[in-house]
């Protein structure tokens, strides 16, 4: 079973860091990023994309409405409020990273700086 299957199993909305960045690496999901751009030129991961939680209700047509979506911020606090606005606009594989970049660097994933 795939990691994917897995997470579908359980009941909730979240993942931690080491599942969203092994559902991002297979291409089973993409990584939204919600924080600001200044926190996203900081540090990020590689392969997520920024949409700035104050933007992500003009910009929703930017997120695919057919792939599973990986929503990470700072701590986990923003990106489960957009992961509920992905939701609410139809989004139905959505995905809260739990402890957001703090522990994606905590534990020592892939980041990008710059």
């Amino acid at each position: 079973m795939s990691l994917f299957g897995k997470i579908m199993g359980r009941d909730g909305s979240d993942v931690d860091v080491k599942q969203a960045n092994n559902l991002v690496k297979s291409g089973e999901a993409m990584l939204l990023d919600v924080r600001s751009a200044e926190e996203f030129k900081e540090v990020r991961s590689p392969d997520a994309i920024l949409i700035p939680l104050p933007e992500l209700d003009r910009r929703i047509q930017e997120v695919p409405d057919s792939q599973t979506i990986c929503v990470i911020c700072h701590a986990g606090g923003r990106s489960a409020i957009a992961a509920g606005k992905l939701r609410a606009a139809g989004r139905s594989q959505v995905f809260n990273v739990t402890g957001g970049m703090a522990a994606w660097e905590k534990v020592g994933l892939p980041t990008a700086k710059g």
